[in-house]
């Protein structure tokens, strides 16, 4: 995460006029709450060497109302910040408490969604991203309708078991029940996880009503940036986030 945090977008070149490294969002499906899979598209206007491919970030819900509330709020905050993506994405991480998703059980690798070469970044790709209720969820994609880049990638949660491994989304046999338990209290409680019901709505701040360790309903934010790592920058650069204009529905 320490690569993502306020980047800085400014440097200086060499006759000393100020410019502004800038990489574009990718193309989010719209979707609906209760979508199986969401539908990602490389944006072409991002194919300089520098710019390195997607990443996902998310949080997971009890209460559908929060997590709406909180959509529409990172939308209208990016709407509004157009020349500051680092800050949004900061605010994103730091005061609504989105984590990125995992391609490993380890560490894994950002950006998620990587490209193998420049050439590739000037030729449309299309991402999928599979949402399953009973097994593990991946990534395929297409490029020139080929599933070339990242293709069959598995997701992986921010939270960990005990060993440190990333929970999986789902616990699909054979895995080890528990894998995607979603803990609101225990601690180390699950950071991607907002276990809270809640009551009186957004007018009153949202006080907690109850809360739900493996909850019976579960819903899921998903946005969507794009990262490079300009010349003479040492921290990746973020787009501004990607909506999917929905809040889905997992179980």
């Amino acid at each position: 995460m320490a690569l993502l945090a306020v980047a800085c977008l400014y440097f200086l070149t060499g006759c000393g006029i100020e410019t502004i490294t800038y990489f574009y969002p990718p193309l989010a499906g719209s979707a609906i709450q209760s979508s199986t899979s969401l539908t990602l598209s490389h944006n072409t206007s991002n194919n300089s060497s520098d710019f390195l491919g997607y990443d996902l970030y998310y949080r997971c819900y009890a209460d559908l109302t929060k997590a709406e509330a909180d959509r529409v709020a990172i939308e209208s905050l990016a709407a509004s910040s157009s020349s500051s993506p680092d800050a949004v994405l900061y605010a994103m991480v730091n005061t609504w408490k989105f984590t990125r998703m995992y391609n490993s059980t380890g560490a894994g690798s950002t950006p998620l969604l990587s490209f193998p070469s420049t050439p590739y970044k000037s030729s449309p790709a299309t991402f999928i991203i599979s949402l399953s209720s009973s097994s593990e969820w991946t990534v395929s994609s297409t490029y020139s309708g080929s599933p070339v880049i990242n293709s069959g990638l598995t997701l992986y949660r921010s939270a960990t078991i005990s060993s440190g491994s990333h929970k999986y989304f789902t616990a699909p046999p054979p895995s080890p029940s528990g894998l995607a338990d979603f803990d609101a209290l225990t601690l180390p409680s699950d950071p991607d996880y907002d276990g809270y019901t809640y009551t009186g709505g957004v007018a009153s701040g949202y006080p907690a009503d109850n809360y739900y360790s493996t909850p019976t309903s579960l819903f899921i934010v998903v946005f969507a940036i794009g990262l490079g790592l300009p010349t003479d920058n040492i921290n990746m650069v973020p787009s501004l986030p990607a909506s999917f204009g929905a809040t889905i529905q997992i179980r």
